[in-house]
């Protein structure tokens, strides 16, 4: 396969079934718009929510080429499976980043937002997204079936959004469960838009995003595992 082909074909799947750019889209945006009309705080954190499951509808695509059997072909030729999940990932993530500019662009006409404060939500926007990603694509690995990855992402996400602090803080938690919520990107997510929030980018907002990222390799290299 050439370079850029896996890159090229999740574009144009993606152009050609424009209902999931759609549907990863508009619960974002109702989310801006509606809680900018009521009134409501926590705009940047709980849009992690909205983008959590509109990186996950772009991860499971993943599920579409072993239907296909493009994931068959793609292992017996001299393209790795990391290098299929990389190319993957990367058409993903351009799909994500216009959705991004997008919210941060609203963000930015209703409620305000700074350059500074808008280009560090975009680097946090980006990094959980590709994490979440990369998770969908290490279920891939684990399970052969799209119905019993997404029961193990509804069950994993309630766990990462419940523990890592988009429900209520963390600081409300026993100290075990604050622990295990450490454990996930959205904790590292929603501190990083603390962080941004209180004390604009300084050391403690770089070292959580460095810990997201840190997620990002961990996921993409356990689904690129052989079973």
């Amino acid at each position: 396969m050439n370079n850029l082909t896996i890159f090229k074909s999740v574009l144009k799947y993606n152009i050609q079934y424009p209902a999931l750019i759609i549907l990863g889209t508009v619960i974002p945006i109702a989310i801006s718009v509606g809680q900018f009309l009521l009134g409501i705080e926590g705009v940047p954190t709980l849009l992690l929510m909205a983008l959590l499951w509109s990186s996950v509808i772009e991860g499971l695509e993943i599920f579409n080429n072993k239907e296909k059997g493009t994931e068959i072909r793609i292992l017996a030729s001299p393209t790795s499976y990391l290098g299929y999940l990389t190319q993957t990932l990367l058409a993903n993530t351009v799909l994500m980043a216009i959705r991004i500019i997008i919210f941060l662009t609203i963000g930015i006409v209703l409620n305000g937002w700074g350059l500074l404060f808008t280009f560090g939500l975009f680097i946090v926007y980006m990094l959980f997204s590709i994490s979440i990603i990369a998770l969908a694509f290490m279920l891939s690995r684990i399970f052969n079936k799209l119905n019993s990855a997404m029961m193990a992402f509804s069950f994993v996400s309630t766990l990462f959004t419940m523990l890592g602090g988009l429900w209520f803080p963390v600081e409300l938690l026993p100290r075990f469960l604050e622990i295990i919520g450490m454990l996930s990107p959205v904790y590292w997510a929603s501190a990083a838009i603390t962080q941004l929030s209180t004390n604009g980018i300084n050391i403690d907002f770089l070292l959580a995003c460095i810990a997201i990222a840190g997620y990002v390799i961990i996921f993409m290299l356990l689904g690129s595992f052989k079973k």
